[in-house]
């Protein structure tokens, strides 16, 4: 009895690693392999060859700033500006760093881009997108700690006080605005060469002006064929494959 216990146990645990873990550990070893493999092409100058399978890590949410930076750099080689434009952006993402911004400037101002100027609201929101989970555990966690306040003077038989009840309130509606209201709006790259701005989110619509690739622009609604952006501080239509987008 003992002996089918221990083989039912084994069968088990064989079944929950198969199907639960080893999917997951195939995955990321798949990704190490890629990237491995990417820096080897890299390393002999390979660059097209390397940049595919950076991409392949890229889609897998496996990207770190030194492989954005070499997504960069070759595409930039490449002349490609609105690519190396994205990769250089998302690098800036992860690190603040201010040498890599200039160089987004350097490149949009050659190459006569907009959107890429970076006001003091735009730096305030990109540190506090950077650290948007550190600060929404912050306020939960003094929430909850206002909570044991409350329940610690309930037992002790002291009532529940104002004071904490009207912190608790502060701290709950500012919860509510970080998780449901982003301050910040998502942006994009436009990568199509020609791109129409439309008036509405229709092929019928008033067209309003053909694009460059390269500029980068405010989402303000994405849509499956039409999204509709901020261009010139007016709201107008593009198709949506003729977008990139940064976050």
């Amino acid at each position: 009895m003992n002996n089918l216990q221990s083989w039912h146990i084994k069968i088990f645990f064989c079944f929950f690693v198969s199907t639960f873990l080893t999917p997951e550990y195939s995955s990321a070893q798949s990704v190490s392999t890629d990237l491995v493999k990417a820096d080897s092409l890299f390393e002999l100058k390979k660059y097209t060859e390397s940049f595919d399978e950076y991409q392949l890590v890229f889609e897998a949410g496996m990207a770190s700033p030194q492989m954005l930076m070499k997504m960069a750099f070759i595409k930039e080689g490449l002349d490609e500006y609105p690519e190396a434009l994205f990769y250089l952006t998302k690098y800036y993402d992860l690190t603040h760093n201010n040498l890599v911004l200039k160089k987004i400037n350097e490149i949009a101002e050659k190459q006569g881009l907009q959107g890429y100027d970076v006001t003091d609201a735009d730096f305030f929101m990109s540190w506090y997108s950077l650290y948007y989970d550190l600060i929404l555990t912050a306020v939960m966690s003094v929430i909850f700690v206002l909570l044991l306040l409350q329940v610690y003077r309930f037992l002790k038989k002291k009532g529940f006080s104002t004071g904490l009840m009207t912190w608790q309130l502060i701290f709950g509606l500012f919860l509510i605005v970080v998780v449901n209201y982003p301050f910040s709006k998502p942006e994009a790259i436009i990568v199509e060469p020609a791109t129409y701005l439309m008036k509405g989110p229709s092929a019928g619509a008033p067209m309003l002006e053909i694009v460059s690739q390269g500029h980068k622009v405010k989402v303000l609604n994405a849509g499956q064929i039409w999204t509709k952006i901020l261009w010139h501080d007016a709201e107008v239509y593009v198709r949506s494959g003729s977008l990139k987008r940064l976050g």
